[in-house]
């Protein structure tokens, strides 16, 4: 394999990498204020404490597993 192909597949790596990552970036953006939305609807339409403790710990321990399973893959 000569020298120039190593350093195109790199350079291909390299850009696939911070495409994905920024991706996730962008994606975080959004969902997360999505969530605290949701989570502050909730409340504001119970009017109870508890569904906004609740949900927001389910929220947290969601993204802790879906985290989890994207780190061990």
């Amino acid at each position: 394999m000569s020298e120039n192909s190593l350093q195109l597949n790199h350079s291909e790596w390299l850009c696939r990498f911070f495409t994905t990552g920024f991706g996730q970036a962008f994606s975080t953006l959004g969902s997360h204020p999505t969530g605290f939305a949701f989570v502050w609807h909730l409340s504001e339409t119970t009017l109870s404490t508890t569904v906004l403790t609740i949900r927001t710990r389910m929220k947290i321990l969601l993204m802790a597993r879906i985290d989890g399973l994207i780190f061990v893959c």
